[in-house]
């Protein structure tokens, strides 16, 4: 737009063209290799294929603008004290891509900007050719072969100069005006098309936007009526549409002169640009459209950002950098359960007598070596749970930590069960904790993805669970037990390092090794006499266990680093921000506002748990859960 107004503002108007300006613009050499291509040699088919890598940009790349671009201004600052100013302002302000256009107020400087506009930019590696003007004495001092194609087999003494283009806009440089050129298009009356026809006509600077304007109209009229795209127009707009129509095609004999000074004017003092445009409703997106905002996307970017409207509908919920993982999911050599992660399934339906009851599963999880320990419950009461705590720890040894999700969100439990839990006397859990120095921590309410490492496992239990159930049929209480038993050895029997398909390498490692000693229900390696002394076993059981922790920690441990997601570290949430509570069970527009009233930052310093208080209660929750409205900065 800027180029082609500066275009208008003197009486000689002279164009030019870089030749092939993208394949004069060099590729680093450390980047080719985004470039490259193959290649059939000699252009046989059948043949060896080549690969090329491109030394130069190419059309089509949406980088190659930018780059020569900033080639071409490089040009004009590496020559900036061997040019006068004038040449040096036409190529930063006068050239849109490979295109340059320029308006001056005489031939003679016309004749000499030609010139060093070319000498300059020959040094920086380019060739602008294709030179045209509304000027014939301009014309006469450019040698013919870089003239534009219409005007090297004309003489410019007697014949008309030709049409040319202007970035798009037809230019008529004999008369010096700019026309439009239009093809009718044989279009359906529906909004397709409608619009269709109504943006093929290029109309940059908006001479034409009183009549475009009606188009729209009849076009936002239509969109109320909420149509499908290729439903007809109702029979007062297809009026309207045919008038417009009729109109449209006489747009070929309106031309406006290309320089705003009149010929007749005399020397010119100063001068102002005075706008005036339509403030209706109707036609307020029709002007806006036709003007350019300087740097429009990054303002209407803060517009909307600060819209707490636009983010109550649209807001993002909050996240931040993935946090290292806790020290106990990390920490070799110690005896297996000795940090757990806890949650409960089910129910399963059982067969006493004539009736059923129901039971359900408690699972445990060891957070290092991701072995699994399943006890069934008769009840979810809280001493039902007590009690597969307490063989759990008879069986496994007791635990320094205990993880779980908050009693009130168990993901993926039924209404049913995630009741059962909330009803717990969790103050008699803690105390049974307490009695055996067992730490329990506590993930946030509705933060289920912090206890991924369980729920993952409680996919993979019910998996094998649905298997087995499937051939059973009236299972009792001893049969659920096995059951629990027998997907308990096969879900430790999983592998948690990759399978290799070489049977030269290792047996993939399983939370057995370290269990059992072995990887499932075959015999340990090597052969043992019974005068083997206790020594010696001891020795063997240490040699295994060693063995595990080694591949575990090369192996395993690597695969845990990795972030597949939330990489980048984001501004903390704070005290006094108002935020919308996510809700998944609601529509949007009814999530409670709340403001944070205390923060929980990790080790890190980042913020992944708030404490936030709405109108009727004070809860915690983790950032995920939340959309930022405002924040205290804003305000």
């Amino acid at each position: 737009m800027g180029v082609l107004l500066r275009f208008r503002e003197k009486r000689i108007a002279i164009a030019g063209d870089i030749e092939s300006m993208y394949h004069r613009v060099k590729v680093a050499d450390q980047h080719r290799n985004a470039l490259r291509f193959l290649w059939w040699k000699n252009g046989e088919l059948g043949g060896d294929i080549e690969v090329y890598r491109m030394t130069s940009h190419l059309f089509g790349g949406i980088w190659s603008s930018s780059c020569a671009n900033y080639a071409l201004r490089k040009a004009a600052a590496d020559n900036v004290d061997d040019f006068d100013k004038d040449t040096i302002q036409t190529v930063t302000d006068n050239f849109y891509v490979d295109d340059c256009l320029k308006s001056v107020d005489s031939k003679e400087k016309g004749i000499k900007l030609v010139q060093n506009v070319c000498d300059l930019l020959q040094r920086g590696g380019f060739r602008l050719t294709k030179w045209t003007s509304n000027s014939r004495t301009v014309l006469q001092s450019i040698p013919v072969e870089e003239r534009a194609k219409e005007l090297k087999d004309i003489n410019l003494c007697d014949d008309e100069l030709p049409q040319e283009k202007a970035l798009g806009v037809k230019w008529d440089t004999e008369t010096d005006q700019l026309g439009f050129k239009f093809q009718p298009k044989n279009r359906p009356a529906t909004k397709r098309g409608l619009l269709s026809i109504l943006t093929s006509v290029y109309d940059p600077i908006g001479f034409l936007s009183p009549l475009i304007l009606k188009a729209k109209m009849i076009f936002q009229d239509e969109c109320r009526l909420r149509k499908g795209w290729d439903t007809a127009l109702e029979s007062i707009s297809h009026e309207r549409w045919s008038n417009w129509l009729s109109k449209l095609c006489h747009i070929e004999d309106f031309t406006v002169p290309r320089c705003v000074i009149p010929n007749d004017f005399c020397e010119m003092m100063s001068a102002e640009l005075h706008h005036f445009a339509d403030a209706s409703i109707a036609g307020y997106v029709a002007v806006s459209q036709r003007f350019w905002v300087i740097s429009a996307r990054r303002t209407i970017r803060k517009v909307l950002k600060d819209c707490v409207k636009c983010k109550r509908l649209q807001g993002k919920r909050s996240h931040q950098k993935m946090a290292n993982l806790p020290e106990d999911r990390v920490t070799p050599g110690k005896p297996p359960f000795v940090h757990t992660g806890v949650d409960c399934f089910g129910p399963f339906l059982i067969k006493r007598g004539r009736s059923e009851v129901k039971r359900y599963g408690c699972i445990f999880t060891c957070l290092t070596t991701r072995a699994i320990h399943l006890e069934k419950l008769d009840s979810m009461d809280t001493d039902s749970f007590i009690n597969a705590l307490r063989r759990f720890e008879a069986r496994r040894g007791v635990p320094d930590i205990v993880r779980s999700d908050n009693g009130t969100n168990f993901r993926g439990a039924q209404n049913e069960l995630r009741e059962a839990i909330r009803a717990w006397n969790h103050h008699e859990i803690q105390e049974h904790m307490l009695q055996k120095e067992i730490q329990w921590m506590f993930n946030p309410p509705s933060a289920s993805h912090m206890g991924g490492v369980w729920e993952r496992q409680i996919r993979t239990v019910r998996k094998v669970l649905n298997a087995l159930l499937y051939q059973q049929h009236g299972l009792h209480d001893e049969g659920l037990s096995t059951l629990f038993c027998e997907v308990e050895a096969i879900v430790n029997s999983r592998p948690i390092t990759i399978v290799s398909d070489s049977p030269s390498d290792m047996e993939p490692l399983t939370p057995n090794h370290i269990l059992l000693l072995r990887s499932g229900n075959s015999l340990p390696p090597g052969r043992f006499s019974v005068h083997d002394t206790y020594r010696r076993r001891w020795k063997h059981v240490q040699f295994l266990a060693d063995q595990f922790w080694k591949r575990w920690l090369k192996e395993y441990l690597p695969g845990l680093q990795l972030r597949q997601k939330w990489l980048q570290s984001t501004v903390n949430l704070k005290v006094g921000d108002i935020v919308l509570l996510v809700n998944e069970n609601s529509p949007r527009c009814v999530w409670p506002l709340a403001r944070i009233t205390n923060v929980f930052p990790g080790n890190d310093g980042l913020v992944r748990s708030i404490e936030v208080k709405t109108k009727d209660s004070v809860l915690i929750r983790p950032i995920s859960k939340v959309c930022l409205l405002e924040s205290v900065y804003d305000a």
